[in-house]
């Protein structure tokens, strides 16, 4: 049968299934009893271990749906989808839709200006325009690091970027209010940022400029944001120091949310999710990644979340291997930290104290992850 097993079939033939059961929609339920992009009853879900993943198929990602395939496949046959299996070739395409490989490490530094082993942050004073860094010392909180000097006031969307030079440091963009141009500043250790390259036009219509990781596997970490007039969900793929180039539209319904930023992989499925704030209900709504399909929905995890605001990923604070969040209390200016468990969301710990001059704006910080982005946003995603 040559390489991979008799039983098994590419990524590209299962989508072809999937394009002909249910249009290419993974996140679909149509109320027939067949659920997912390749429709499986919830008998055959649960009889071949979908429930390990997910409630019901058309939660899950593409990749557990295919991987749940893969084992129907291997005990019916092509059969399994009597019109659309054979229409793809699936009883001919025996290659193994995902074979194991090294992982990769991640394309850029960490959040760690100082080398202590801890991730810091940066944030811009709002009175005074300056970028600030705070170390990280753990559950303790933050200490006021250096001054990374004046003239940030003048910028929106300060992102994390990864490394875009190339020199080991990890890099902002941020889009000039002015102008609409994203800007890129090149980290250079605790000395701060100096100015890199103009990175193109056009970004003033957007908001909730956030990393996402690597969306489309070529070692660069992408950005995601809101398009103010549509409320799609937009992604840009990172080319290094040239910039940015429009990646796929990934559906509507994302002007609904606000402080939306990465939470790591919150799932296990080897890419990293984003969590948000529903500013309508103040819950904190998750949003599992699966690639340059998009994202479907996942979790709630519960009210409050609407006191905070410039919701950030601090990495891993207390060591537990989840990222944690950090947020403002817009009431009394304290940063509060939230440490993440998982899918089952997060718990807050002691509030740290806002220090006297210190910034009421937090940014996310310099790191990028290997992260990855399912077809729709809110407006598409069926999680029934």
């Amino acid at each position: 049968m040559g390489a991979g097993s008799a039983h098994a079939a590419s990524v590209s033939t299962w989508e072809k299934v999937a394009q002909c059961e249910s249009s290419g929609n993974w996140s679909i339920n149509t109320g027939n009893g067949y659920y997912g992009g390749l429709q499986f009853s919830l008998s055959t879900w649960d009889g071949y271990g979908g429930s390990a993943y997910a409630a019901y198929p058309n939660q899950a990602s593409e990749k557990q749906q295919i991987l749940i395939g893969e084992k129907v496949l291997a005990a019916q046959g092509q059969d399994a989808w009597p019109n659309c299996g054979p229409a793809a070739g699936l009883g001919a395409d025996h290659a193994d839709p995902y074979p194991s490989t090294t992982p990769t490490p991640d394309s850029a530094p960490t959040r760690d200006i100082n080398g202590d082993g801890h991730d810091d942050l940066v944030a811009v004073n709002a009175a005074t325009g300056h970028l600030q860094a705070f170390y990280g010392n753990g559950t303790a909180g933050y200490t006021l690091g250096p001054d990374f000097g004046a003239g940030w006031g003048a910028y929106s969307d300060i992102t994390d970027a990864g490394d875009l030079n190339g020199d080991g440091r990890a890099d902002l963009v941020a889009v000039n209010n002015a102008t609409g141009h994203l800007q890129a500043f090149y980290g250079n250790g605790t000395g701060g940022y100096t100015l890199g390259p103009d990175l193109g036009a056009g970004w003033g219509a957007y908001s909730d400029i956030t990393n996402a990781g690597d969306l489309n596997g070529d070692g660069r970490p992408d950005l995601v944001a809101v398009n103010n007039a549509t409320g799609h969900l937009q992604a840009f793929y990172s080319n290094g120091t040239a910039g940015y180039t429009l990646g796929p539209d990934f559906g509507a319904g994302w002007g609904a949310y606000s402080s939306i930023t990465n939470a790591g992989d919150l799932n296990g499925d080897g890419h990293d999710d984003l969590v948000a704030v529903n500013t309508a209900t103040g819950h904190l709504q998750a949003f599992y990644g699966n690639g340059t399909a998009g994202y479907s929905f996942g979790p709630d995890f519960g009210a409050g979340w609407g006191a905070y605001g410039n919701l950030t990923d601090a990495g891993d604070i207390n060591g537990d291997g989840h990222d944690d969040l950090v947020g403002v209390n817009t009431a009394t200016g304290h940063l509060q930290a939230f440490y993440g468990n998982g899918t089952a969301g997060y718990t807050p710990v002691a509030p740290t104290s806002a220090r006297a001059g210190a910034p009421t704006t937090t940014s996310p910080d310099p790191r990028a992850s290997p992260r990855n982005g399912a077809r729709g946003g809110p407006a598409g995603c069926r999680p029934e």
